[in-house]
């Protein structure tokens, strides 16, 4: 029945209906039964089936009246790479009053977060900015903490193999915006900043690593 194969599904009643007259059973009834069978293969539930899913359809309604925030922060990470869906989910949450923060280099995950009853906005959100440099972002800042300055964050990411077509992709979304320059600033400096980088790299014990006190940091390009 699964496969729904018209040929057999044919050859299937006629067997069907020979095993009823067999039986002494009427021929208009094995066909109206048959019917029935065929009408649940499209798409039939058993009973069990139908209390489980209609357990999880429950529990999700419940979450999304009561914890709306929860409930689209899952939503959200669960469409993380369909634009088309991300979209929808982000236009509902602003319907229902569902507040959103944007991406923040000190706050932001590779799947969306709750900062609150906020959804944070992930790195991946960013075109260009794969799953691998959102979680080697995540893991530097885990191991060193916060990022101090915008020459800092440069540095720092860097080192573990973050490039500057990734800088640009975060400056131009806003991940940086809280260090005070505007980002216009962020993206003429940012040459400077990766000079700054390969300038204070240093390697001991057979591990690079940064030396910050080994020269200043530059002053922001103007722009």
């Amino acid at each position: 029945m699964g496969k729904k194969n018209a040929v057999e599904l044919n050859a299937l009643r006629e067997d069907f209906i020979n095993g009823c007259l067999r039986e002494g059973h009427d021929r208009e009834l094995a066909n109206e039964i048959y019917d029935l069978i065929e009408k649940f293969a499209n798409y039939g539930f058993n009973k069990s089936h139908s209390v489980a899913y209609g357990l999880i359809a429950y529990q999700l309604s419940y979450l999304k009246a009561n914890y709306p925030h929860l409930f689209y922060t899952e939503l959200l990470s669960s469409v993380l790479g369909s634009d088309v869906k991300t979209r929808q989910y982000i236009d509902e949450c602003r319907r229902r009053n569902v507040s959103l923060l944007s991406v923040n280099l000190d706050h932001s995950h590779s799947a969306y977060t709750l900062d609150g009853v906020k959804i944070r906005m992930p790195f991946t959100i960013i075109k260009g900015i794969s799953g691998t440099i959102a979680r080697e972002i995540e893991a530097e800042r885990s191991e060193n903490g916060s990022y101090k300055s915008f020459y800092d964050a440069v540095s720092r990411l860097n080192l573990v193999g973050v490039k500057k077509s990734h800088f640009e992709m975060l400056i131009k979304a806003g991940a940086m915006d809280y260090f005070g320059a505007n980002r216009e600033s962020m993206l003429a400096s940012l040459e400077e900043a990766i000079r700054y980088a390969n300038i204070i790299k240093v390697e001991k014990d057979g591990r690079k690593q940064l030396n910050f006190s080994l020269i200043s940091e530059p002053i922001f390009t103007q722009s």
